[in-house]
């Protein structure tokens, strides 16, 4: 799990992730290391679940 910290004009997107799921460690240096073939066929779903929005929603100041 993670964040999308910025999406570039091309698409392309920066994103930081603060709990590696485990199992993923192969797919993460691959990343982690620019891996051109990987990071093409790389697809990422940013979403938030209810709690979080409703967090959200109801902290605005």
């Amino acid at each position: 799990m993670g964040v999308v910290l910025t999406v570039q004009d091309d698409g392309k997107v920066q994103a930081l992730l603060d709990i590696p799921i485990l199992g993923y460690q192969e797919i993460l240096e691959k990343l982690g290391n620019n891996d051109p073939k990987f990071i093409s066929r790389t697809v990422v779903k940013p979403n938030i679940t209810r709690n979080m929005m409703l967090e959200y929603l109801f902290n605005l100041e």
